[in-house]
């Protein structure tokens, strides 16, 4: 959820990792590659922890947080097109 976003981009920004890849941010025709992108983290960890969770209270919470973060990726999108 929004810890997950500000822990990624705070170890990101400390590693000195680029938030994204200017020519395909969200590796739509690129490998997924988390240890060189903050964006690419969230489709190769963040938004797999739904089904890696085994409760029930555990598995709304996630996907509560999933939607949250798809949502976020959903406005970053809209953002970098000019929108």
């Amino acid at each position: 959820g929004a810890i997950s976003i500000m822990r990624t981009f705070a170890s990101s920004g400390k590693m000195l990792r680029p938030f994204y890849n200017l020519e395909d941010p969200f590796a739509e025709n690129r490998p997924l590659d988390d240890l060189a992108y903050s964006i690419d983290f969230f489709y190769t960890r963040l938004l797999k922890t739904e089904e890696k969770v085994n409760t029930k209270t555990a598995k709304k919470v996630a996907k509560r947080r999933s939607i949250f973060l798809k949502s976020f990726l959903k406005e970053l999108k809209e953002e970098l097109n000019g929108q």
